[in-house]
């Protein structure tokens, strides 16, 4: 009867030891997952065109799509169709006394679905946003007006604006979605005679 009781000590002691280490090990785990899952898909994809969207599924990739109406910076390597951009600009209002870089970061920041670079921060069904993209772009459409109101009055800061476009907001410079001014640069693209316009959607979330 000892020894029984004895061997049931050490089993209890053990599972006891086993279940201790693993809670640690999970917690560990909780904490880098974002991280190594980012790091393992940068060594797998970042020297390949072909990216996963895993926005729209993990079963499709990026490619050329020369058709498309807006977004064109992503014509050689998209993530998005053009009906996809079609349907997303399709129902918009025209943001007013917006500036010409107003309007660019705007426009980049809706177009985040047609990123061949979505792999990198869109975890959980959420897109990181780095901070420095949204208070820069609600610092330069502070004065742009929707409704009679401004980007300022309406948001208290840029990290306020991007958490009510339901992103997360990242304090890093790594492994989130920033803003990219090149394409604005090209002649080839005249941005300062585009209306930006606001989608529906968009414009419930600011009351």
């Amino acid at each position: 009867m000892t020894i029984y009781l004895n061997c049931n000590c050490i089993l209890i002691i053990k599972f006891l030891i086993f279940f201790c280490l693993k809670k640690t090990f999970c917690k560990k785990i909780d904490l880098d997952d974002v991280i190594s899952q980012t790091d393992y898909l940068l060594s797998i994809y970042a020297s390949t065109n072909r990216k996963p969207c895993l926005y729209f599924s993990e079963n499709r990739f990026s490619q050329p799509e020369s058709s498309l109406i807006n977004c064109t910076w992503f014509k050689t390597n998209a993530c998005c169709k053009r009906t996809e951009v079609a349907s997303v600009f399709e129902n918009m209002f025209t943001l007013n006394q917006a500036s010409e870089v107003c309007m660019n970061m705007m426009n980049y920041m809706m177009c985040f679905f047609c990123s061949p670079n979505q792999y990198v921060w869109y975890k959980d069904m959420k897109v990181s946003v780095c901070l420095r993209f949204c208070e820069d772009l609600v610092e330069k459409c502070r004065t742009a007006e929707y409704n009679g109101k401004t980007i300022g009055e309406i948001y208290k800061d840029g990290s306020s604006f991007c958490q009510a476009q339901d992103f997360r907001v990242i304090n890093s410079n790594h492994h989130c979605f920033d803003f990219d001014s090149s394409p604005f640069n090209s002649s080839s693209y005249v941005s300062a005679y585009i209306l930006l316009m606001m989608s529906i959607s968009q414009l419930f979330l600011f009351f």
